[in-house]
């Protein structure tokens, strides 16, 4: 199988053998593809117009979407 030329320097750590990254670049964008597929059918619309808020109040609000994403992300 050929090669990527990033992958040749890359150095694996432990004893699993880790092949997260497809060599393949028409398999790599069919699972990109899926990926974001999945990404876009999870994500939560957000409110439009202008807001204001603590900076604290700001990141409350993120994080819940953030929280909201992973779950939906995560059902399993």
């Amino acid at each position: 199988m050929r090669e990527a030329a990033y992958t040749r320097r890359m150095r694996v750590v432990g004893a699993k053998d880790r092949s997260e990254i497809e060599l393949d670049p028409g398999k790599a964008r069919k699972r990109g593809l899926v990926l974001d597929a999945m990404w876009k059918s999870a994500s939560a619309t957000r409110a439009r117009g202008v807001f204001r808020g603590t900076h604290a109040y700001f990141n409350r609000l993120d994080e819940a979407r953030q929280v909201l994403l992973a779950r939906t992300l995560n059902i399993s």
